[in-house]
């Protein structure tokens, strides 16, 4: 028999409960979806804890590496308005300024290229995805719980609610307090050597010249 401490137990009654009310939550954005009222399910997807809150609660409730041992992708894109992404690209704002407004996402899915293709959909709501590189892993899940718990400590983010999918799109950290993806990619590369998946290759996205 396993004992665990009652902090312990606390924290993961707690975020049990969080995930029982974002699956509520969801059942009722598909139901407005469903019936056509789009406002309805707007204001639904924007009750949500505070970020860092949810994401702690998130993380908490996560199997540890309980999905792993699956091949799988793990990917770094970031989002950003798309009026400032085409403001940069046209030359007409600088590079400091585009570094502030980007949201980072490290996440993890089975195919990558089928994520993208999903992420298509919010793109038409006022958001443009920015896609860097991916790696291919069976403990895809333990480097991205890894790498968002360094980032927890030191790093804002948020949780955007999509007209575009009706979700919420979490884990969006904020650029400037992550430092640069040259140094995600790095972290990336040690903990692939440190779980025995050294020759695990990077491989570049469409807009990997962007890697800063």
């Amino acid at each position: 028999m396993v004992h665990t401490s009652a902090p312990r137990r606390r924290a993961a009654a707690a975020a049990a409960a969080s995930c029982r009310l974002c699956r509520a939550a969801q059942q009722q954005i598909n139901l407005h979806v469903a019936n056509g009222d789009r406002s309805r399910a707007l204001r639904v997807i924007t009750r949500s804890p505070k970020p860092k809150q949810q994401t702690e609660l998130h993380l908490q409730n996560r199997g540890l590496y309980a999905r792993d041992g699956v091949p799988g992708h793990l990917y770094c894109c970031a989002s950003v308005r798309t009026s400032i992404y085409d403001a940069f690209t046209a030359a007409t704002i600088s590079v400091a300024q585009f570094r502030h407004a980007l949201r980072v996402k490290l996440g993890v899915a089975k195919d990558v290229f089928a994520r993208r293709e999903n992420y298509a959909i919010c793109d038409s709501q006022g958001q443009t995805h920015i896609w860097l590189f991916f790696v291919s892993t069976q403990q895809r899940y333990r480097i991205e719980r890894l790498i968002h718990l360094d980032f927890l400590s030191r790093a804002r983010h948020s949780i955007r609610a999509c007209s575009g999918c009706y979700k919420r799109h979490r884990e969006y950290w904020r650029f400037i307090d992550v430092g640069s993806f040259r140094r995600i990619r790095a972290r990336v590369r040690a903990l692939l050597a440190r779980i025995g998946e050294a020759g695990a290759q990077i491989i570049p996205l469409e807009d990997y010249h962007l890697v800063f």
